[in-house]
């Protein structure tokens, strides 16, 4: 049964068009839930990509033994970058921050405020 499996062509990976940031105008909530969507994958791939970057490391810790502070180094460094990164690298949107429900209402009190 496992050998059918492996004789079937892989299925692609389903791809996504890039997003812009996100609108101006709060009022357009296609353009907002294309927005977020987008973020949401952008921080899944970085996340998958830290998870990737920890097996590395830990099978080049198994690998090198004694030597793993210097063969290691440069995947240790890595996976260090991404761990203090924001968002494990991902981007952040510029313009509005956060992404949500409430955008409407937080637009509507900032332009109130600045008047």
């Amino acid at each position: 049964m496992s050998q059918m499996w492996k004789d079937e062509d892989p299925k692609p990976f389903r791809t996504f068009k890039r997003v812009a940031d996100p609108p101006e105008d709060p009022s357009d909530r296609h353009a907002l839930a294309l927005a977020r969507e987008q973020r949401s994958r952008d921080y899944l791939v970085a996340v998958e990509e830290m998870k990737m970057l920890q097996e590395q490391l830990s099978l080049c810790y198994l690998r090198a033994g004694v030597n793993a502070y210097t063969d290691c180094k440069d995947i240790a460094e890595a996976y260090a970058a991404k761990i203090r990164a924001r968002n494990y690298g991902a981007p952040d949107p510029s313009g509005i921050k956060n992404i949500g429900r409430n955008n409407a209402a937080m637009a509507a009190k900032a332009s109130s405020e600045s008047e």
